[in-house]
């Protein structure tokens, strides 16, 4: 009887062990996807204040935001940043007195990806003039600069000390000057600032900049995803402030 009870014993105390040996033989190895790696390249041209195309192209900085890998164009402009993990990427071009230009959402996979060549022109010194609302339309107002540069833009926004590269609650179409004009007229319809979230009676505040252009503006602005407006790539010095009463 003693003799059963020990071979009964033995056995529960091999079972035990066949089951313990197969839940820790029985564990699933996580195998981890290979990361894919690519190469990010473009070339950026140089013009100076009078739009006319420099001779040297090197020393803008290209950035990869938030990685800390970047590349500096060589004197043809040309760049290329490689071993760029595969992902989605925000990019950033910039010199010292030639303003930004911000590529949004770019997806890097295996092989190269060349982005659009762009332009960046050397920042005008110009500051242009806002005068007052013009009577009966308090919306608009006359804007005065020197020539060359021949472009402004005019910006709405809530506060005052907003400036021409931040983001705005309203950006309004270029302005020319053609060199032989006292001033320009320029401003943002009611329906342009209702649209942009102005309430009547809100007080809201004008500003204004001159822009480089190159014959087309094309490559010389983009589009701001995260704000939702076109964003202009050099800018000059920011004019006066003219404080206006929506209507």
């Amino acid at each position: 009887m003693a003799m059963k009870k020990r071979v009964r014993l033995l056995v529960s105390l091999l079972v035990i062990s066949v089951v313990i040996s197969s839940c820790s033989t029985n564990t699933t190895n996580t195998v981890e996807a290979p990361v894919h790696h690519g190469t990010l390249a473009g070339r950026i041209v140089l013009y100076d204040t009078g739009s006319i195309s420099m001779t040297d192209y090197s020393g803008v900085v290209v950035s990869i935001d938030s990685t800390g890998m970047k590349a500096v164009t060589d004197s043809f402009g040309n760049w290329r940043i490689d071993g760029v993990a595969q992902g989605q990427y925000n990019i950033t071009a910039s010199k010292d007195g030639f303003g930004a230009y911000h590529w949004f959402e770019q997806l890097v996979d295996t092989g190269r990806y060349d982005l659009a060549t762009i332009s960046l022109g050397k920042m005008s010194n110009v500051t242009p003039t806002l005068l007052s609302a013009i009577p009966g339309s308090p919306l608009a107002l006359y804007a005065k600069w020197k020539t060359p540069p021949y472009y402004i833009v005019l910006y709405c926004d809530l506060d005052s000390t907003v400036q021409p590269q931040d983001a705005h609650l309203a950006v309004s179409q270029y302005y020319s000057n053609p060199g032989y004009v006292d001033s320009v007229y320029c401003g943002f319809t009611n329906q342009d600032l209702l649209t942009a979230g102005v309430r009547s009676g809100q007080t809201i505040y004008y500003s204004a900049s001159t822009i480089f252009t190159v014959n087309t503006y094309a490559m010389v602005s983009y589009y701001d995803p995260i704000h939702h407006e076109t964003r202009w790539v050099s800018t000059g010095p920011k004019s006066n402030v003219v404080k206006v009463v929506m209507p």
